[in-house]
């Protein structure tokens, strides 16, 4: 199957969005992961890893969250880190989840050569299938764009945990996945205004941007912070986790620190809700982005907090970051040292 590469750097949902959705949850991708998980999956299968760098090892946000549900440790892990640390009990019995939008992270290349010459089975998630991390990589799938990923990595932690028979009520089978797709037009279109405010003030701010979730939608704060406004915009931006977030992080904030939260519809919505109070108690910038105010058609009630995450990660941070690059009109493609110096 051929796939539509994005170029490095372009933000934005593709017009496939239905189509990709289908794809990675009820086409070849789909049929790719169930057949790594039957053979790579045994009785004695003692660990998960997931590897990745920058935002692919954000992205693994909503799946690391979903993972809480295995009954053998799950461990996410910088690749550059998970090679020079090289963990204890590496082999056929831990299981390798890596991945690198376009493949050619070549620290994510370097991991996926230490698990599979320790013999452990390896699952690469790529847009890109001639690349230096695909080419190292025994089994790879590939989506097209945030949105594909995000439900592609979902259906990956369903399979999983499929396999140790432990998938949780909230966690969508790859089916009823392979129908979300006309959610993600559907989010942009409902909040096409509601973040204008917060694009504004993070464009116009002069001091940093705070940006918060918990649980699965930590990945996303990552995601924003650090790829999207640092990377992109040059713009001065700390992710934190919600309750971290009021354990010393708070104290930087004034009346008029701009402070971004997702408020999502999963277990850890309490812990995101007080940091949402105390940001708006103390400071007139603060924007939460609450799902519950989204129609998601069609979206079982159980399964909410799963899809609401899903669409943080992807094209509700995307949608944002495009609104302050027209603000701005500092294009997202923008770089001063990736992919120009050796470092």
């Amino acid at each position: 199957m051929t796939k539509t590469v994005q170029g490095r750097g372009v933000v934005g949902m593709q017009d496939t969005i239905v189509n990709d959705v289908v794809e990675v949850a009820s086409g070849e991708a789909a049929e790719r992961v169930r057949a790594f998980v039957a053979a790579g999956v045994t009785p004695t299968t003692k660990a998960i890893y997931l590897l990745g760098c920058g935002g692919s090892h954000y992205m693994f946000g909503v799946m690391k969250y979903l993972l809480d549900a295995s009954p053998i440790p799950v461990i996410d892990m910088n690749s550059a880190e998970f090679v020079a640390r090289f963990p204890h009990g590496l082999g056929p019995d831990v299981v390798v989840i890596a991945s690198s939008t376009h493949g050619t992270t070549m620290e994510t290349a370097e991991a996926i050569d230490v698990a599979q010459n320790s013999g452990s089975p390896v699952l690469l998630v790529c847009q890109n299938n001639e690349s230096p991390c695909a080419d190292a990589a025994e089994t790879t799938v590939n989506h097209n764009g945030v949105e594909a990923k995000q439900v592609l990595l979902t259906v990956i932690a369903h399979e999983l945990l499929a396999a140790f028979d432990a998938v949780p009520e909230s966690l969508p089978s790859p089916e009823v996945l392979a129908a979300c797709g006309p959610v993600f037009p559907e989010t942009n279109d409902v909040w096409a205004h509601r973040l204008d405010r917060a694009a504004h003030a993070t464009a116009d701010s002069s001091g940093a941007t705070f940006i918060v979730g918990a649980g699965p939608n930590e990945g996303a704060a990552d995601t924003l912070a650090a790829c999207y406004l640092m990377e992109m915009q040059n713009i001065t931006a700390v992710a934190s986790g919600a309750n971290d977030f009021l354990h010393g992080t708070h104290e930087m904030v004034t009346d008029d620190t701009n402070l971004i939260v997702f408020l999502g519809e999963d277990s850890t919505r309490p812990v995101a809700q007080r940091t949402a109070d105390f940001g708006r108690r103390f400071s007139r910038n603060t924007h939460v982005l609450d799902s519950t105010t989204l129609p998601m058609s069609g979206v079982n009630p159980a399964h909410r907090g799963t899809i609401s995450a899903i669409l943080y990660a992807s094209s509700v941070i995307a949608l944002l970051a495009n609104k302050i690059e027209a603000i701005t009109e500092e294009p997202l493609i923008t770089r001063k040292y990736m992919w120009k110096v050796e470092y």
